[in-house]
């Protein structure tokens, strides 16, 4: 199953920071990247591509027991962490990385944001601030109308504009801004190997 972006897409990429690793002086700072037009969007992270073979290779690297891969505390694999988005067919493709590659589908994720009118400047877009309650956590995302797109990373999504950072009240999981092209001429195409059967979503 493969989706290709139309010509009107943009690429944003993050930091994403888990389980507070900055605080507990654990470096869990993976890169991450969100390809996005207005109707869909794919976002990875978590992959072997994306970090720095020094940064993966300092420790012994050793497989879990999900097919994944452990090298110095970091949870990384050849495809990575992905998810994809599809607002014209209301679904939401989750990789989950076991012995094989296999991609689950739900409905998308639905926050219920409130929006402030409190606003902070990332780069040269001004964002405005939006909270709300999702899966357990208290999450605040920040956003610019300046590129009008509703998704961001993760399974974030539903704003009035592409969410640039995003994160919960204890930073356990934390999503910054790095930098954004838009448009982009990036040519890459999303491509899912298999869905599967009876698999939670992550």
């Amino acid at each position: 199953m493969s989706y290709s972006f139309s010509q009107s897409k943009g690429i944003v990429y993050y930091g994403y920071l888990e389980f507070g690793s900055k605080s507990k002086g654990i470096d869990l700072d993976y890169n991450a990247y969100l390809l996005f037009n207005k109707e869909k969007a794919y976002y990875v992270t978590c992959k072997d591509s994306l970090e720095k073979a020094e940064k993966i290779n300092k420790t012994s690297i050793s497989s879990n027991e999900k097919g994944g891969s452990i090298a110095n505390g970091m949870k990384v694999s050849a495809q990575g962490d992905q998810v994809f988005t599809s607002l014209k067919g209301k679904t939401m493709w989750s990789h989950l990385y076991r012995v094989e590659h296999i991609y689950v589908q739900e409905p998308i994720a639905l926050q219920n944001w409130k929006i402030t009118n409190e606003t902070k400047k990332f780069g040269k877009f001004t964002c405005k601030k939006a909270t709300a309650k999702f899966r357990g956590r208290d999450y605040t995302a920040w956003f610019t109308s300046e590129i009008p797109v509703s998704f961001g990373p993760w399974k974030f999504n539903g704003l009035p504009g592409l969410i640039l950072e995003v994160y919960d009240t204890d930073k356990d999981f934390y999503w910054y801004f790095k930098s954004v092209e838009y448009p982009t001429k990036n040519a890459e195409e999303i491509t899912f190997l298999k869905k599967a059967k009876g698999d939670k979503p992550i």
